[in-house]
């Protein structure tokens, strides 16, 4: 029995010609580079959801250190005359483990004993070099790049040290933060000070109060977020106060935000320092940062700012934008939100 020629028309049209179906892969991938965009918003503004929930958590529970200890957790103990200028120590991070329902770490620690031995003999140095691998997620931005754990050159030549890191820094002051350590008029004016332990020689650091914060607590940065700086390896990673470690953190205001983190090069710190402790995230843009009074806000790249060390403050210079603006005033809004107590006005931010 012959086939009709409708019957032969419909067999001839069962499936997609080659056009038809090269047509159907180009709407496909035209639809996903549109969603595609989309979908990696969404992903980032989920992340930054997080970090900005850590700030506000790590602010929080900064606040409620001070209301029992009435000040702020000290910036970092130094245990030792070996390391009373260098090395890693105990910082803030550590002090508010129990304000972070971190309790049982906290319990753990013995701070009569150096944070990072790299052969551990006592008992508190076994369990602080356990605990100091031990990542903790609160202390993480998602978008960062950091390892979990990062493997450091110890005190000991040819030792390293297994270390948790950390996204977030504490404020320790406007401009060259080498003036973390020192006393009278060249002393830092951030949060998170210095303090050495009764048997270390030189001067103990207190910290500092609400009461001090003289220009207002919504104007004053408590934490940052200070990226993981990917240009450098592991094992390159600065010692001074453990600059990337959740337990030994802090930053100042001595770089623009994001310097070194968008193009990976040069290092965020300050020239000849083996430290980087810019403001940075790999967020675009900008970073969150915690202010005293538990806020967090995302100050973006283009704030006003000078680019003046420490040691041109009082010296104009004629080389910066901001400078020769402004007849030589060494602040910009940038460092005065890095100043507990400049009495100057901040501005929009």
């Amino acid at each position: 029995m012959s086939s009709s020629p409708s019957s032969t028309l419909n067999r001839s049209r069962a499936g997609f010609t080659l056009v038809e179906l090269l047509v159907v892969i180009a709407i496909i991938g035209v639809l996903v580079a549109l969603l595609l965009p989309a979908v990696q918003a969404a992903r980032e503004a989920a992340r930054r959801s997080t970090c900005v929930n850590n700030l506000k958590q790590i602010a929080l529970a900064t606040q409620v250190y001070h209301d029992t200890h009435n000040e702020f957790p000290i910036g970092h103990t130094t245990d030792s005359a070996v390391k009373a200028n260098d090395g890693p120590g105990w910082s803030w991070g550590a002090w508010i483990l129990p304000q972070m329902e971190q309790g049982a770490a906290f319990s753990q620690i013995d701070f009569d004993e150096y944070c990072c031995v790299e052969n551990p003999t006592t008992p508190g140095q076994i369990q602080n070099v356990a605990l100091i691998k031990t990542p903790l997620p609160f202390f993480i931005c998602p978008t960062d790049g950091a390892p979990p754990v990062s493997r450091t050159p110890g005190q000991v030549a040819g030792s390293v040290v297994e270390m948790a890191t950390t996204s977030y820094a504490g404020n320790g002051g406007s401009f060259d933060d080498s003036h973390y350590n020192q006393d009278g008029d060249d002393r830092a004016n951030g949060i998170f000070m210095r303090h050495r332990l009764p048997t270390v020689a030189g001067t103990t650091r207190s910290s500092k109060r609400l009461k001090e914060i003289v220009d207002g607590t919504t104007n004053t940065i408590l934490v940052t977020e200070s990226a993981w700086d990917v240009s450098y390896s592991d094992e390159s990673i600065g010692e001074f106060v453990g600059r990337k470690r959740w337990y030994g953190s802090g930053a100042g205001s001595n770089r623009m935000i994001n310097e070194g983190v968008a193009s990976m090069n040069p290092p965020n710190s300050a020239p000849n320092a083996t430290i980087r402790r810019a403001a940075a995230s790999m967020h675009p843009g900008g970073v969150n940062f915690a202010m005293v009074d538990g806020s967090v806000h995302f100050i973006t790249e283009d704030i006003e700012s000078t680019n003046r060390t420490w040691t041109q403050r009082n010296t104009p210079n004629p080389e910066d934008p901001y400078d020769s603006a402004r007849s030589g005033l060494a602040y910009g809004v940038y460092q005065r939100l890095w100043s507990r107590a400049d009495e100057q006005l901040v501005g929009d931010f």
